[in-house]
């Protein structure tokens, strides 16, 4: 055989196995729920419980963390509404669109992009609206 064909037969080889591997490895919809809501939880506790006001707290004796720890069904809820999925088989991009200001004034709503293969997600976009 010649040196070409073989580079050639080895380069087709190595893309159907990755594809295959890609295939396998293309996370579903409940996985990337889970890695949403970790992410969320962790900005929630770190980012905003930390700024919110220690006499607020005291005011409405309810610890921050404690309440997204209890709301965290309805945080679900919400993810899982407010996603939609393209599945390009291999990967999939997520879309989520979180908006809570007609429920509760003042707070921003975001949108995030995500990419997920090789059962990993990549949040490629997060944009404040």
């Amino acid at each position: 055989m010649k040196p070409l064909t073989v580079v050639g037969l080895l380069g087709s080889a190595s893309l159907a196995i990755l594809g295959i591997v890609m295939f396998q490895t293309n996370p579903k919809q409940d996985s990337y729920e889970n890695y949403t809501m970790q992410q969320l939880n962790t900005y929630l506790k770190t980012d905003v419980c930390q700024k919110t006001p220690n006499f607020l707290q005291s005011l409405v004796k309810v610890d921050c963390n404690e309440l997204i720890t209890r709301f965290n069904p309805q945080i679900k809820d919400l993810i899982t509404s407010t996603t939609t999925r393209q599945d390009y088989i291999i990967f999939s991009v997520y879309r989520t669109e979180i908006n809570v200001s007609s429920w509760i004034p003042g707070i921003p709503g975001y949108k995030f992009e995500t990419l997920g293969a090789f059962n990993q997600f990549y949040t490629y976009s997060a944009v404040k609206q």
